[in-house]
Parts: structure tokens; C-alpha cells; sequence
């Protein structure tokens, strides 16, 4: 069975332009969720799907430089990068992620992904109700799933933001992975604005970027050093 993480990539971000390119401990936040997502123990792949256009050659010419694997395809039609890029490296399982996600815990993405071949759902996460911060973002599906989401839906956004048909769907079965306490669910631990480098640098100041460390590790840091960094008012998907 090949298992692989598609990572959802670009560098036209409106509120923080080229931040998956930024530098902790001279370490992209790119080198630092792939570094991250290669401790899932059954992963065999781990891909970067980034969108087919000028804007992002510099990313294209990185992922070359660093010998990263990677698949472009449409810039709005996210579900069908996903497909082609699933489709071209013959993944049975994929597990979604996306670039901006440094904290990711792959302890977490591991004990998901064996609730999901446990349970022989079309589709899980921890996103369906939230009771994980955002930034700790994972979901999980097969492949067939993910060609007959693409073949059945036309939706612009599901088009664009890949899951959502999948989730609202009665075909499918899903499962929302929970954590034992919903107070987490309102936490943010992603790099969404500049100021949330700062937010995100002291965790491996702590830690060390490559070094592993769990999400509940983190939570205690941040109990400590913030009074939380909560959501802004933004609509999140």
C-alpha cells in the first residue's frame, strides 16, 4: 500500500506573500514540514502540489534545488492537483496537508491514519469539528475517494479548497477525529501573517526545528509564554 502526503504549496499568499519560503534557524518552513511530515512512520511519499504558473517559478526552482518531489497543476482547481498528483504517483492512501503548517505533529497524523485503515472510512480528519488547534490540520483519504470527488463535483469551491465535498457528501464515509477537550479548537498554530513567525520560532527555540516534538508539548509551552494565539476575525474553511 503506498501511503503518501500531498502538500498543498504556493507562493502568492495575499496576506503574507512567499511565507512557506521564510527561514527559521536557516531552515525554510518548507524543509521544516517536509523534516516533519518524514517522521509518520508509514508514509512512503511526500509530494508538493503547487500551481502551474509564473508566480511560482522561484518555488518550482527551490523544490528542484532541494531534489523534493513535486506535481504542478491548476492554480484554482486545487482538487484536480490533487488528483493528478495522486494519480501520478500511484498513491492508494493520501494524507492532505498544507505548507503553512510547521507545527504539524506527525504523532498525531500517525495515530490518524491508523484510525483510518482501522475503521475502513472513505474519509477522516480532525477538522470536521474542531477540538485540535488550526495549524495541527489533517485529513485523510483514498484514492478512489479523491477520483470521484473529482469527477462528480463541478463546484467552484470545492474546486478550490479540495475536501469540502467530501465532507458534505452522504457517498462517503467519515469520521471526525477528536481530542479528548474541545478547548483547543479555537487555538491558531499557523503561519497565516508575519506576526505569527514570531509566534512560530519559539517552539523550535525551544525544540529544535528537526527535532521531534508533540503538539501537547507545544500546548504547555504556549500556556506559559502566551495567553494563546487565538484566531483572528477571519472566516476559516
Amino acid at each position: 500500500m503506498n501511503i503518501g502526503c500531498i502538500v498543498q504549496a504556493r507562493l502568492g499568499s495575499k496576506r503574507f506573500p512567499k511565507k512557506i519560503l521564510k527561514t527559521i534557524k536557516r531552515k525554510t518552513i518548507l524543509e521544516i514540514v517536509k523534516s516533519r511530515l518524514e517522521k509518520i512512520k508509514s508514509v512512503n511519499t511526500i509530494v508538493f502540489a503547487i500551481p502551474q504558473n509564473k508566480k511560482n517559478h522561484e518555488l518550482e526552482k527551490f523544490l528542484k534545488k532541494k531534489n523534493f518531489l513535486y506535481h504542478k497543476g491548476s492554480e484554482k482547481n486545487v482538487l484536480q492537483r490533487y488528483y493528478f498528483t495522486a494519480k501520478k504517483y500511484q498513491l492508494d492512501i493520501i494524507i492532505r496537508i498544507t505548507s503553512d503548517c510547521p507545527l504539524i505533529d506527525p504523532y498525531l497524523c500517525e495515530k490518524m491514519l491508523q484510525c483510518f485503515i482501522k475503521e475502513k472510512c472513505n474519509y477522516l480528519s480532525n477538522i470536521l469539528k474542531r477540538t485540535y488547534p488550526v495549524g495541527l490540520d489533517c485529513e485523510i483519504f483514498d484514492f478512489k475517494t479523491l477520483k470521484e470527488s473529482y469527477k462528480l463535483t463541478n463546484n467552484k469551491f470545492n474546486l478550490e479548497h479540495v475536501t469540502p465535498y467530501m465532507r458534505k457528501s452522504k457517498l462517503f464515509k467519515k469520521i471526525n477525529y477528536t481530542n479528548d477537550t474541545n478547548s483547543h479548537g479555537s487555538q491558531r498554530w499557523t503561519l497565516d501573517y508575519p506576526e505569527d513567525l514570531k509566534f512560530i520560532k519559539i517552539a523550535f527555540e525551544e525544540f529544535g526545528a528537526f527535532s521531534f516534538f508533540s503538539w501537547k508539548k507545544l500546548y504547555k509551552l504556549y500556556k506559559i509564554k502566551f495567553k494563546f494565539h487565538q484566531f483572528p476575525n477571519k472566516k476559516y474553511i
